[in-house]
C-alpha cells in the first residue's frame, strides 16, 4: 500500500426533517465502484476505489473492513493516513467516531481496537510503544487539544526520516485501548463545537489524532516507527 492513495464516496440515508420536507435520494450505484447522481441535465457518473451507500454495503462495519489493511500498514512502520471530506452534516464524525453512544462505532473507535489486537498477535516478536497527539485547525489556528490552555505555539515539521511532527504538542503515552480511547475522549471535551442549521453540535474545527507506532525486533533490535493520522 507504500504510497497508494484511495478515495471512497459514502453517502447517508435521508434525515427525517428531510424526509417531513418531502426531499428524496438522488444517487443510484450500479456498483461498487460508480455513482450515478440524477440533476436536472441528465445522469452524472462518478468513478471511485469504492462506493459505500445505504443501499449497498452502507455500514460502519463494512467501511471499517475496507481500511482495516491501512491499521496493518501503520503498525508495520508507515505513514498512513485516513480522512474524511464533505459538507457540513454529510456523515464525516459518524464515520470517523460514530454515534455519542458508540452503538455503531466509527473508523477512529475501531481502528484503536484493531492496533492493540495486532500488537497482542506480534507481541512474542516485537515490543511496541504507542504515543498519541491531538490537535485541531480553528480559524486558521493550530490548536493543541491536550493543552486546553493552548501555551505553546505548535509548528509542522518532518523529522530526519520524513515522518510529519508537530513541535511543542502535547504527546501522551498509552498501552492499552482503553487507556488510547480515553485519551482521545480527554481531548474530545476540548474542541470547538457550534449548533447548525444541519446539525445541532456540529464540530467547527479540523481534528487530527496521530498515533506512532514505534516497533522493536525482539531478534535484531531493529526499530520501525510507523504512524496512523485520523
Amino acid at each position: 500500500m507504500k504510497g497508494k492513495i484511495r478515495v471512497y464516496c459514502r453517502a447517508r440515508p435521508l434525515s427525517g426533517s428531510e424526509k417531513d420536507r418531502g426531499n428524496h435520494s438522488v444517487i443510484l450505484s450500479p456498483d461498487e465502484y460508480t455513482l450515478q447522481v440524477q440533476t436536472k441535465r441528465g445522469v452524472k457518473e462518478f468513478a471511485y476505489d469504492q462506493v459505500f451507500t445505504p443501499d449497498t454495503r452502507g455500514s460502519q462495519e463494512n467501511v471499517f473492513e475496507d481500511v482495516k489493511m491501512l491499521i496493518q500498514s501503520a503498525v508495520d512502520g508507515y505513514n498512513v493516513c485516513i480522512f474524511a471530506y464533505g459538507q457540513t452534516g454529510s456523515g464525516k464524525t459518524f464515520t470517523m467516531i460514530g454515534d455519542s453512544k458508540q452503538q455503531f462505532p466509527g473508523i477512529a473507535p475501531r481502528a484503536y481496537a484493531e492496533i492493540f489486537s495486532l500488537l497482542q498477535a506480534n507481541e512474542k516478536k516485537f515490543s511496541f510503544t504507542l504515543s498519541v497527539y491531538m490537535v485541531e485547525l480553528y480559524n486558521d489556528q493550530l490548536l493543541d487539544l491536550f493543552d486546553k490552555a493552548h501555551t505553546s505555539k505548535l509548528d509542522i515539521k518532518k523529522d530526519k526520516k520524513g515522518m510529519v511532527v508537530i513541535q511543542n504538542a502535547v504527546i501522551k503515552d498509552v498501552n492499552t485501548v482503553e487507556g488510547l480511547q480515553k485519551v482521545f475522549d480527554e481531548g474530545s471535551k476540548n474542541r470547538h463545537v457550534a449548533c447548525t442549521k444541519m446539525n445541532a453540535e456540529s464540530s467547527r474545527s479540523h481534528l487530527v489524532v496521530g498515533i506512532v507506532i514505534e516497533s522493536t525486533n525482539l531478534t535484531t533490535g531493529a526499530v520501525l516507527r510507523g504512524k496512523l493520522s485520523l
